[in-house]
């Protein structure tokens, strides 16, 4: 038997308030980020882009997301830390969502495992700014310079 997927609003039913749809716009990415330890962050691996954009922004406010296996596997291509700043979660139900972070981020037996995403959280902010604080045009540049 498949298990039924839940949608935004069946999440939103469980955990008023709290569930965001991304729409493209910076001042909904920072509500649905900026207040929180922890972000599920939902959908499917083939509509994901090669980092999702809700990884970047939960990297980017600190934030430890909780990704699908499928989105977790892959991106240790964009770099090789990264899978070590992310949960991987194959299923997960909001009813358990929030005694599962209350442990992870409370029980002094989880304390290790919590450091050591933490400090791979807040390198890759520091490789995020490295590579992507110039324009495009000018790392392109740069490459291209640094293979003649």
């Amino acid at each position: 038997r498949e298990d039924e997927q839940w949608g935004p609003e069946d999440a939103e039913a469980a955990l008023p308030g709290h569930v965001y749809v991304d729409d493209g716009l910076p001042e909904t990415r920072e509500e649905a980020f900026r207040p929180y330890h922890f972000s599920v962050i939902c959908g499917r691996r083939e509509e994901a882009g090669f980092i999702p954009q809700a990884v970047l922004d939960a990297v980017a406010y600190a934030v430890h997301p909780l990704v699908l296996n499928a989105v977790h596997s892959d991106l240790h291509r964009a770099f090789f830390h990264l899978p070590d700043a992310l949960q991987a979660y194959t299923r997960i139900h909001p009813g358990v969502l929030e005694q599962w972070c209350e442990k992870l981020y409370n029980d002094p037996a989880k304390n290790e495992a919590m450091y050591y995403k933490q400090t791979f959280l807040f390198l890759m902010q520091d490789l995020f700014l490295y590579r992507y604080r110039r324009p495009p045009r000018e790392r392109l540049e740069v490459s291209a310079c640094g293979i003649c």
